[in-house]
């Protein structure tokens, strides 16, 4: 028989207690780790939980159903707590190096394609033999002829891929 349920023990209708079955092996390698393991008599689901004592002979505990306390389950997974703790604290750190997109170049946006027109005005210099411009001088020719001033970089894209 079960003994009494004590005061400070819940009964089955409390969802904390977790169901764990009628191996006593089992119910006493938790009790070995710190769990609070309860028990009660096999077949009476209406019998009270008595704490389970790690003193009593085995045989006197082998028609019983064990249940242990699931809020000292974090005992078994110290590792949970340490891994929420570094979620928040990566999180924080994302939120920290976030880093606003960078601003629209300003100015008008090229209504002309200025490649072509760069790559003509190269290729005109270069058919009469003189001497070819620089990207800054290209730069300042787009920003005369078409209004738009290209990035250098991009003109030393544009001259690599003419080939000149």
């Amino acid at each position: 028989m079960a003994r009494k349920q004590q005061p400070n023990l819940s009964g089955l209708d409390d969802p904390n207690w977790l169901p764990l079955g009628p191996d006593l092996h089992v119910a006493q390698d938790l009790a070995g780790k710190g769990l609070r393991i309860a028990y009660r008599e096999r077949g009476d689901p209406n019998c009270n939980l008595a704490l389970l004592d790690p003193g009593r002979p085995p045989d006197q505990q082998s028609n019983f159903f064990y249940y242990s306390w699931g809020p000292d389950h974090s005992k078994l997974v110290p590792w949970k707590e340490e891994e929420e703790r570094l979620r928040s604290k990566l999180s924080q750190q994302k939120e920290e190096r976030f880093t606003p997109p960078a601003p629209r170049k300003r100015g008008r946006k090229p209504t002309a394609d200025w490649k072509v027109h760069a790559a003509f005005y190269v290729g005109r210099i270069k058919g009469s033999e003189e001497e070819l411009p620089t990207a800054a001088e290209i730069a300042t020719w787009c920003q005369e002829t078409l209004d738009y001033l290209p990035d250098i970089s991009e003109i030393n894209r544009l001259l690599k891929t003419l080939r000149v």
